[in-house]
């Protein structure tokens, strides 16, 4: 399994795996587009705050983490909040959302 980060040339299956979880927890039925997808990827990598990472199973997309770094009271690093986190309905009950949150715990620096 290959973590990396997602780009805007993965707008389209990024724009596919949020329709999943929308699906998947029963949110309004719609479908979210590329395009959108693509102006929220734009803005996200703009800010430096967020995070989207992507897994691939033989270079194909399993799932994805979105993450948002924030400061708090209670912690003086920034904490890390995990905005959305699916797994493709093929790749389920194997592991592949522990994967990338498991990567980004290691990467986090300790205080």
């Amino acid at each position: 399994m290959k973590i990396r980060q997602a780009t805007i040339e993965d707008s389209a299956v990024v724009a596919q795996l949020i329709t999943q979880l929308m699906e998947a927890s029963d949110y309004e039925s719609r479908q979210v587009s590329p395009e959108r997808t693509e102006e929220s990827l734009r803005k996200m990598a703009d800010s430096g705050a967020y995070h989207v990472l992507l897994a691939e199973d033989e270079d194909q997309v399993a799932g994805l983490l979105s993450l948002s770094f924030r400061h708090t009271l209670f912690h003086s690093p920034p904490t890390a909040l995990i905005d959305e986190l699916v797994v493709e309905q093929g790749h389920r009950r194997r592991g592949v959302g522990r994967q990338p949150v498991a990567q980004q715990c290691r990467l986090w620096p300790r205080p």
